[in-house]
């Protein structure tokens, strides 16, 4: 499944192995809990290219991506995508509700049946992405970050000649590696995990030098288990995080950037991202 460029973690293999290493859990409100969320007043003004009964906006996402959108163990959706779009939808004033897709056919969802009003899923932004819809300011930025044991003698990038790296399959920066080469030479080994907490875990059990892997979602496991990793300051690149819309809706698309703005400038952004990722961990 072509996700977010990588592949979208795997729910299920996320509480089994994360469960016992990293013990991370979820909290949601009754509300989230029946799969939805409502924000705004019953008189919210109406928005062009939104002719649902009430005005009510359907985000599409897929629930299966921690930590920035996912049932906890109660099958509440939880999230830092849930958390913001709460916020934003509130302060723009517009109801809405979740509703969860199958990832490969969004642009079905938005573009033709037009079932989802928003695409609010940790999307990465691409140059066909630009041309297919339209997308609002970026609210978020994940790079292909480092991640070595908190005692290892791998400092920086060119550290890693020579070295074993251990890289989720499917991850695009598994094209950057091929022609990396590091202060011995390239990288000897390169293994693929079928998700980046089975990396983590192989990487405690020595079984690499290294763990390359989104920053969103390696920051999330890494503050539930303080004093095992760090981060190095250099990376594999960096992607821009946006929300997807019909490309016709700039009303909409003004209003949810004019929202985020709020959120950011007043520091609850800031608030929110401590919530679910914790504090800075890069060098």
């Amino acid at each position: 499944m072509n996700r977010r460029i990588f592949n979208a973690l795997s729910v299920a293999s996320i509480v089994a192995v994360a469960g016992v290493l990293f013990g991370c859990s979820g909290q949601g409100s009754p509300a989230q809990k029946a799969g939805a969320s409502a924000a705004g007043s019953a008189d919210a003004p109406k928005v062009a290219g939104v002719s649902r009964e009430g005005g009510r906006i359907v985000v599409g996402l897929e629930d299966n991506f921690a930590p920035m959108e996912f049932r906890d163990k109660n099958g509440a959706l939880v999230g830092y995508d849930i958390d913001l779009a709460n916020e934003v939808f509130k302060r723009a004033n517009l109801p809405f509700e979740h509703k969860s897709i199958n990832w490969d056919k969004k642009e079905d969802f938005l573009l033709k049946d037009k079932s989802i009003d928003i695409i609010w899923s940790a999307m990465t932004v691409t140059e066909e992405r630009k041309r297919i819809f339209g997308l609002s300011t970026p609210y978020f930025k994940s790079r292909q970050v480092i991640i070595v044991p908190i005692n290892s003698s791998i400092n920086e990038k060119n550290d890693l000649g020579g070295k074993t790296v251990i890289i989720q399959s499917g991850g695009f920066v598994q094209e950057a590696l091929k022609n990396f080469s590091g202060t011995n030479g390239a990288i000897a080994k390169l293994v693929e995990a079928p998700e980046l907490t089975v990396a983590l875990t192989n990487l405690l059990e020595n079984k690499g030098d290294a763990v390359i892997g989104e920053e969103m979602v390696v920051n999330y496991y890494i503050s539930r288990s303080p004093g095992k990793f760090r981060i190095l300051k250099e990376d594999f690149g960096e992607n821009d995080i946006a929300i997807g819309f019909r490309p016709g809706d700039t009303e909409l698309i003004s209003k949810i950037n004019q929202a985020l703005d709020s959120v950011r400038k007043d520091g609850t952004e800031q608030v929110i991202y401590k919530k679910w990722f914790g504090d800075a961990v890069a060098q």
